[in-house]
């Protein structure tokens, strides 16, 4: 790994880790749950395009597997099939899913990363995968003509490809 990809591990695994503590710290007790949560952030993070400068390959040049992980190792140790996390202001959420999961740990991830200038764009799979694409990731698919879907995480070439995808996920989205 290069200077860069480290310093960029440890930019988002420092905001994984500020987001969680915004969504579910109130569900960690004690000092040794917060350092499985800074493990876990850290640990979830994989990158799987090796060269950001080619448009080739998964548009997000991170995926964050936090979402799966949490929910699953809490829904061991919790009777029924959900999980309820209690946020760092009292808040208690029912989480049925690692979508779900992800989808509360977004909001506060997305803003984090735009603190530390890491990323405009994070999104999360049906699966509960975060994605993000950094500014640098971005501005390579942009000149190669793709464009982001609003409603999931695939970049598409060219504005009547980007309609389609748009209207094709509003379509399942009304089915399901």
């Amino acid at each position: 790994m290069t200077r860069t990809d480290v310093q960029l591990r440890e930019k988002v695994g420092g905001c994984v880790y500020e987001a969680l503590l915004q969504v579910c710290s109130g569900s960690s007790q004690g000092e040794t749950e917060r350092k499985h949560l800074y493990g876990d952030s850290f640990a979830s993070l994989s990158c799987p395009n090796k060269n950001i400068s080619s448009a080739g390959g998964k548009p997000q040049d991170i995926e964050i597997r936090i979402a799966l992980s949490l929910f699953h190792r809490w829904r061991r140790t919790s009777p029924g099939s959900a999980v309820t996390i209690t946020s760092d202001l009292g808040l208690h959420r029912e989480i049925k899913s690692p979508r779900d999961f992800a989808k509360v740990v977004c909001v506060p991830l997305e803003e984090a990363c735009r603190k530390q200038n890491v990323a405009h764009n994070v999104q999360f799979q049906p699966s509960g995968v975060i994605c993000i694409v950094t500014n640098e990731r971005a501005q390579v698919l942009r000149q190669a003509g793709k464009l982001p879907c609003p409603y999931c995480v695939q970049w598409c070439k060219g504005k009547s490809m980007y309609w389609q995808a748009s209207v094709s996920f509003l379509l399942l989205t009304v089915r399901s």
